[in-house]
């Protein structure tokens, strides 16, 4: 396995196996009460790992990268991992290619028209850079209604009908962020105060 193989791999095995935990964590602790707040939080843990494995020196993180060469075809993704092709790098200077797309939401609850929207725009990215080895769509929305497995399938089921070929659906994984199930009792009530507390304070009401 080529060296630029096998760092992909590690990368995509940390977003699918560990990231997940790690914002939810962010979550219970009133990390995330924004949609820049999950941004934030996305990053660092990327960022953190990404360093952690010494991987910073080809291996590069961006936030809000224009995509595409004309304006109108422009997208913004939230997160792109992209890496630079060290063989043709004399030849034709610094190629950089992004590898993987990361698109964010974040709600009080589960909202299906954000979804869509959201995996429309994966989608409009997947077809176009053929060479993206996957895409997330990470959703933190702490419903009380509505549990991670829930809100998973959902959003698999909003995916399947926004994509309607088999490969281009492989290519896009929702994640949902939604710790809110696993609080229980006085816990639970106590974070759900603080939660919306913190959402609007005082001063902006």
């Amino acid at each position: 396995m080529a060296i630029s193989t096998e760092e992909k791999e590690i990368i995509k095995n940390f977003i699918e196996k560990k990231l997940q935990k790690k914002l939810e964590k962010d979550q219970k602790e009133l990390k995330i009460l924004s949609e820049g707040d999950l941004q934030s939080c996305v990053y660092f843990h990327l960022r953190k790992f990404i360093c952690s494995k010494k991987f910073e020196e080809n291996w590069h993180l961006t936030n809000k990268l224009p995509m595409g060469k004309q304006r109108k075809d422009k997208i913004f993704p939230d997160i792109v991992i992209m890496r630079m092709k060290d063989k043709r790098m004399k030849e034709k200077g610094n190629v950089v290619k992004p590898v993987f797309l990361i698109e964010l939401k974040e709600h009080s609850k589960y909202d299906s028209s954000s979804v869509k929207s959201d995996l429309r725009k994966l989608a409009k990215a997947s077809k176009r850079w053929r060479h993206l080895q996957q895409s997330y769509f990470i959703l933190a929305a702490p419903d009380e209604n509505m549990d991670s497995k829930t809100m998973l399938t959902k959003m698999k089921i909003m995916r399947n009908d926004v994509l309607t070929r088999n490969e281009h659906r492989s290519k896009i994984i929702p994640m949902p962020v939604n710790a809110i199930n696993t609080i229980k009792g006085p816990e639970y009530v106590k974070w759900k105060t603080k939660y919306k507390e913190l959402r609007k304070p005082t001063s902006l009401r």
